[in-house]
């Protein structure tokens, strides 16, 4: 697994060997020398604050297309930790693909591409000219087709992927101090 450990002011802490190999394909690597590209740390801050001002502690959000993040805040007795769990995967059509799965309208399927390019559900009413309600009202019924208790687990299945849990992260995290 890929998985990169930040404490609260989004410094590495801990950085999987899986994570470590996925980001040695990026030209620029940080500062500090621990392995993670700033683009990939500032993707990583803008989502958990994004996530983190709807009220949620969760989020899996597609940083490419074809790289799943799996954003989760860990309380610990430091303090919050986050962790990024980075999967990638292969769709060539990860809309269709999820249309044909899980039966889905039309609708659902244009609210779900722009869900997947990170729009929050203003920006999807917005987009799609509903109100902020009805958008609402399909994030419930694409929970509801996928059985997901969360929107990130929603997001995870859809794509053909379990949500990450919280268990089996710990196995793969190295430390980089």
């Amino acid at each position: 697994m890929q998985v990169l450990v930040l404490d609260h002011e989004f410094r590495v802490e801990s950085l999987s060997e899986g994570a470590r190999r996925l980001f040695e394909r990026w030209p620029v690597l940080d500062a500090e020398g621990r392995g993670v590209p700033p683009n990939v740390l500032r993707f990583v801050r803008e989502r958990v604050a994004g996530y983190r001002a709807a009220g949620s502690r969760e989020a899996t959000v597609l940083m490419f297309p074809d790289l799943l993040v799996h954003l989760v805040d860990l309380e610990g007795p430091i303090g919050t930790k986050i962790v990024a769990a980075f999967t990638g995967f292969v769709v060539r059509d990860p809309i269709r693909q999820a249309s044909q799965n899980f039966n889905l309208t039309q609708r659902e399927g244009q609210v779900l591409a722009l869900l997947l390019r990170g729009l929050r559900a203003a920006e999807i009413a917005k987009a799609l000219e509903l109100s902020e309600l009805t958008v609402g009202d399909y994030f419930k019924r694409l929970r509801r087709k996928t059985g997901a208790r969360t929107q990130s687990g929603m997001i995870a299945r859809l794509l053909g992927w379990e949500s990450i849990g919280r268990t089996g992260l710990a196995p793969d995290i190295e430390d980089t101090r």
